[in-house]
């Protein structure tokens, strides 16, 4: 899990990046204490738009959930619009993350 949460904040930037600093105990802590799990089961993306140093693509992901407070499998679909920007030493890192109402 630590490893999960240091690869999303070094791949971050700005606002984006400080929320999920601020963050991590308190998701890590719920997802331990919930004893969640969850499995990709269907992964898809794509580039909307690129303008300078800004793009903008959509992604969604579908995956099968379990915790403690839901035993039973469900199965969610992820959809969202990320915004990335690139550094100056050439690497994009992500500046915002909107989900889309699914």
């Amino acid at each position: 899990m630590d490893e999960y949460f240091a690869g999303a904040i070094d791949s971050a930037t700005g606002a984006h990046r400080q929320q999920l600093i601020d963050t991590q105990r308190a998701t890590r802590d719920y997802l331990f204490a919930t004893n969640s799990r969850s499995e990709v089961i269907e992964f898809n993306c794509g580039l909307r738009a690129i303008t300078g140093t800004t793009a903008l693509g959509i992604g969604y992901v579908k995956q099968s959930s379990t915790s403690d407070l839901a035993p039973n499998p469900a199965l969610t679909l992820i959809a969202t619009i990320v915004t990335a920007e690139e550094q100056p030493d050439g690497r994009w890192l992500i500046s915002d993350l909107q989900r889309i109402s699914t």
